[in-house]
């Protein structure tokens, strides 16, 4: 494979980084209509009721927001390779930020599922709604840790980068680490059903996922400057070096 056909590759997965962010908040904000999301401390009934009002609209944006979640895998596969160029030989923290990239993935395309099951079938039991309900924000929110290592590690290797002309700004590379740091706010969310600290809080979705997807597309624009410079400089026929 030369040179721009690899990193014609690159470009791509770099850019799937702003796609999912782009799509996912559509789907589940928009189409969905989760935002706001049903509240927590809504009873089984009316928990019930909010499916049966808004029933398609979540089976559309639930379905395709598990399709789209898939993108995250070829973003950080892209992360991975970019920031093994800057770690050298053994790069450990490369591949523990595309294992968390991976795992993030999985969680953006299981979550959504939970949802479809509780839509699935519109006469099961309000209180089965309800606990399906749960387990997906539970889901989405509680398996924060996988992303925190991952957002640590891009943070550590982005400032150890000496190169000329860095991946990211050390701006960056510290709000990726605040970023993974602030994530261990949703410990909280199990004690809550109102209030800023619930799943449908000020803080918990609204202040913690628009760090993640801000950051997320900030890392990716990086990425794709990044990629489009050393495609504008590739030799048509050359071989690709790493």
């Amino acid at each position: 494979m030369n040179a721009k056909t690899k990193l014609h590759y690159e470009l791509i997965c770099s850019w799937s980084g702003i796609l999912f962010v782009v799509t996912y908040v559509a789907c589940l904000g928009g189409i969905a209509g989760f935002l706001p999301p049903p509240s927590p401390n809504l009873s089984a009934e009316a928990m019930g009721q909010h499916w049966a009002d808004h029933h398609d609209g979540i089976v559309l944006g639930a379905t395709l927001a598990s399709a789209f979640g898939v993108l995250l895998l070829p973003w950080s596969a892209q992360l991975s390779v970019m920031l093994a160029r800057i770690e050298g030989p053994g790069p450990v923290l490369s591949i523990v930020q595309g294992m968390g990239g991976a795992l993030t993935g999985w969680i953006m395309v299981s979550t959504p599922i939970l949802w479809l099951a509780a839509a699935y079938r519109p006469a099961i039991p309000a209180a089965l709604v309800q606990s399906l309900t749960d387990s997906a924000w539970m889901t989405l929110c509680m398996t924060y840790a996988v992303t925190t290592v991952q957002f640590w590690a891009i943070g550590l290797v982005g400032l150890a980068d000496t190169s000329p002309h860095p991946l990211f700004p050390r701006w960056l590379c510290w709000l990726t680490l605040f970023t993974g740091t602030i994530w261990i706010v949703n410990d909280a969310i199990p004690y809550h059903k109102t209030g800023p600290l619930a799943w449908d809080g000020a803080i918990t979705l609204y202040t913690l996922f628009s760090f993640w997807l801000g950051t997320s597309l900030l890392i990716s624009v990086y990425m794709v400057r990044k990629v489009s410079s050393r495609l504008s400089e590739a030799v048509p026929g050359a071989a690709f070096a790493s």
